[in-house]
């Protein structure tokens, strides 16, 4: 894939990921001054049914209207483009350089306790974002939380597709998937692992991080103890100690019963933006995706091709 070109436009960089879902390239833009690189995220067809490609590009135009309903935002990477080559579906979204939290998040180091509420509110930030959009994420994890350089603002990345396929063998591929990566399934809540995603599946991922920096303990680890109790819920509290108010609010967060867990991102930033004495204005929220229409392709002729990349891209959203 390396130096191939794309829609006649995006020429491969770098394959800087790939599953059995598809894979992410980092691209240069030949039809613009300076030849600015971004993100290509390439989707396979996971399942076997005429009906597949057909499902996935209805799947794909939606995922791209969602997102652009977001806009263009400190929170998100913008989607750039969106194309359809050799019945294979590409997503073009801006590149963002920076770190994830996965590297920040290291076992058996814990951080203090207000940097843990900073880093708290400012995920909670990112949610009450998109959610107020009718968005949710369903794959809040380190991995895809990117903090941003040179401002160390917080960023989602890694929006999933395949959380909205409900055909059985695309979810029968998925769940397989999971059930081989305890560390991605701890950060999700058991309505959202039973296939019902809310608000506060998100709010349930965000508290699950959280912990795992205050504890410095590892998801896998999280996740064994989470399965020593009947119930469900996570005895994080005898790792640490913290304050108890905090500690609460996590309870309520990571709470396995939606019903008892915080309903929205709102909630849960105002209990804890109470511990530093603030609160935040509940965003009206909805499911209903309208679409929006396509960026403007420039019509000029593509530049000539760049010069030769570097050996290795910086780290990016991806």
């Amino acid at each position: 894939m390396i130096g191939q070109l794309l829609a006649d436009r995006y020429r491969i960089i770098e394959v800087k990921a790939s599953n059995i879902f598809g894979e992410t390239y980092v691209a240069s833009d030949t039809y613009r001054s300076g030849y600015p690189y971004c993100i290509i995220r390439r989707l396979h067809s996971p399942g076997e049914t005429l009906r597949t490609p057909q499902v996935l590009k209805l799947l794909m135009r939606k995922r791209v209207e969602i997102r652009r309903k977001l806009g263009r935002s400190d929170h998100v990477p913008e989607i750039l483009d969106f194309f359809e080559e050799n019945q294979e579906f590409y997503q073009v979204e801006e590149l963002i350089r920076g770190n994830s939290l996965s590297r920040e998040l290291l076992s058996g180091r814990s951080i203090p306790e207000e940097q843990a509420i900073h880093l708290l509110q400012a995920m909670l930030e990112l949610l009450v974002f998109i959610h107020g959009h009718g968005v949710l994420h369903q794959d809040i994890q380190p991995r895809n939380v990117l903090r941003r350089v040179p401002d160390s603002k917080l960023m989602l990345i890694n929006f999933p597709l395949v959380s909205t396929i409900n055909t059985p063998d695309l979810h029968s591929k998925w769940q397989s998937h999971l059930d081989t990566v305890p560390e991605v399934t701890v950060y999700k809540a058991p309505e959202q692992l039973q296939g019902k995603p809310l608000p506060g599946s998100d709010v349930y991922a965000v508290g699950i991080i959280a912990i795992q920096a205050l504890t410095g303990l590892t998801a896998n680890l999280i996740a064994e103890m989470r399965q020593t109790t009947e119930s469900g819920e996570i005895p994080w509290r005898q790792r640490v100690q913290v304050n108890r108010r905090l500690a609460e609010v996590l309870d309520r967060m990571v709470h396995p019963d939606p019903k008892l867990r915080y309903q929205t991102a709102v909630e849960a930033l105002n209990y804890v933006r109470q511990i530093g004495g603030t609160t935040v204005e509940t965003p009206a929220f909805s499911v209903e995706f309208a679409p929006t229409p396509p960026p403007a392709i420039p019509a000029a002729a593509p530049l000539q091709p760049p010069p030769p990349p570097p050996a290795k891209m910086p780290i990016a959203n991806v």
